[in-house]
């Protein structure tokens, strides 16, 4: 019987681990990714459909660089929003926030592309490359908690 049931336990640890998913709160996101996206452009929505929120907005693309700011290397990352939904946000797909960086979204690549131009060239359609995903975890030896950035050295 104990072999049994530490065979069951065995197996419910290793699935537990397959399955689990990193879920990153949105104030994580909002901590890790402001300086970039305060420096980021700012992009006018131009869509068809009346929306209240977001007419103009700042936006980073979420690709390796990104990833990595937030310390994970999974693509989905899921995003658990402050009204406590969690969303999938994938390589490509672009972190968004108000002009006054109260808070922060994701708005899928395709649907930002569509909708939202740069505000210095409206008339631009916004296309991106195919942005690869990082297939390497970060090295914390690599992380500086003080200064609020990781280390990197060019290969």
């Amino acid at each position: 019987m104990k072999k049994l049931l530490l065979v069951c336990a065995i197996f419910i640890g290793a699935a537990s681990l397959a399955f689990s998913k990193e879920i990153i709160p949105e104030y994580y996101v909002m901590e890790r990714l402001l300086i970039p996206i305060e420096n980021s452009k700012t992009y006018k929505y131009v869509g068809l459909e009346e929306i209240e929120k977001f007419k103009e907005l700042k936006a980073i693309q979420v690709d390796k660089n990104v990833l990595k700011g937030l310390g994970t290397s999974e693509n989905p990352f899921y995003m658990k929003s402050s009204n406590g939904e969690v969303e999938a946000v994938r390589v490509g797909d672009y972190i968004v926030s108000p002009l006054n960086l109260s808070s922060v979204y994701f708005i899928s690549k395709d649907n930002f592309e569509k909708n939202y131009r740069d505000i210095n060239a409206p008339e631009v359609s916004i296309e991106t490359e195919e942005v690869s995903t990082m297939t390497e975890k970060v090295d914390t030896s690599e992380v500086d908690e003080a200064n609020n950035r990781i280390n990197t050295v060019e290969n």
